[in-house]
């Protein structure tokens, strides 16, 4: 089976280093239950927050992330890490690197903002709401308040879940 792996707030942990880089930055004191959409502009929080070399190759993984993946891939699943690098260099060298050094044993990284026209005999694990809606294959959504509102094939709350669909 192919999995096609979102990366931040799927395999890594994007909002919590995102919003204590923003708190300390602004004095702000949002929490993670605030973000309940996906265009982050709408709580104050700038792309600049977040869009500075180091920032992505430094993010925490997710609990379990890493096991469950490798039991993917060592009951013979293809996974690909799929992730949007906005089309900034830096972003993407951080990314490869992240994975390079945490998940040496995926297939590769893929870059795109149109998740949507990869392969649909794949299963795409994401927490992005369009990626979600319009991805043509089975989809796993990793729940959070920001896309609560979309259906998916399977909906999971952490790394165990998706364990128990994929192995």
């Amino acid at each position: 089976m192919l999995f096609l792996v979102d990366l931040d707030g799927t395999t890594v942990d994007f909002v919590g280093p995102l919003l204590e880089a923003h708190n300390k930055k602004t004095g702000d004191n949002l929490c993670r239950k605030d973000i309940n959409k996906w265009d982050l502009r709408e709580f104050g929080i700038e792309n600049e927050t977040w869009q500075v070399p180091g920032f992505f190759r430094n993010l925490p993984l997710l609990e379990g992330a890493k096991e469950v993946l490798w039991k993917m891939y060592q009951n013979g699943h293809k996974i690909w890490i799929v992730t949007n690098g906005m089309k900034i260099d830096f972003i993407e060298k951080d990314k490869a690197d992240w994975v390079k050094e945490n998940l040496p044993f995926v297939r590769g990284i893929i870059f795109t903002d149109k998740k949507h026209e990869l392969p649909a005999d794949g299963i795409l694990i994401d927490d992005c709401p369009e990626y979600l809606e319009k991805f043509k294959g089975t989809t796993i959504k990793m729940n959070t308040p920001y896309n609560a509102h979309v259906k998916a094939d399977y909906e999971v709350d952490d790394w165990q879940d998706i364990d128990m669909i994929a192995n």
